[in-house]
């Protein structure tokens, strides 16, 4: 089967599903008693004035940014569209050319330039000879004492220390 009709009678049955639960949303009880609910529409009514307000404002303070900035309007641009074109009139009546402002494409605008194909030299790969190796010193072979021949510290050791002075504050 070919995609594209296999999708067209998916969106077909959704379209269909759609307007049957549309339909019958529209035909329940609940949904009468909202729509012809005086506040619900006073609320809605509401809604939508206050969005148009909102846009306008919106709309308002745009345009103000734009004049702030000296953008053009759409107006302004086709105002100097048009005293474009009389000038283009004008211009090629004195020259004898017909001078257009259309914009140029960019194949157009660069000249094409034939330039020749440099070869790409492949170099051979050589192997790199290995790094020297550096010469570490010897190590000097120090003689142990036995087990029982170390000097322990011990907390004799520390009691042996004399206190600090204290210092007297004049």
């Amino acid at each position: 089967m070919n995609f594209k009709l296999l999708l067209d009678e998916a969106i077909n049955r959704g379209e269909k599903i759609k307007t049957e639960v549309l339909a019958e949303v529209l035909k329940s009880k609940a949904i009468k008693e909202i729509v012809s609910n005086k506040n619900f529409i006073s609320a809605v009514t509401r809604i939508i004035e206050t969005k148009d307000e909102v846009k306008k404002v919106i709309d308002k303070q745009v345009k103000t940014i734009f004049d702030v900035m000296d953008v053009p309007t759409q107006k302004d641009m086709l105002n100097i569209t048009k005293q474009l074109k009389k000038y283009e009139q004008l211009l090629s009546k004195f020259t004898g050319h017909k001078v257009s402002t259309k914009p140029v494409k960019k194949a157009q605008k660069v000249a094409k330039k034939k330039v020749a194909k440099k070869k790409t030299v492949t170099k051979k790969r050589v192997a790199k000879k290995p790094a020297p190796k550096k010469k570490v010193p010897a190590k000097k072979k120090t003689l142990r004492k036995a087990p029982g021949k170390q000097k322990k510290t011990t907390t004799k050791t520390v009691k042996r220390m004399k206190p600090l002075k204290k210092v007297k504050k004049k």
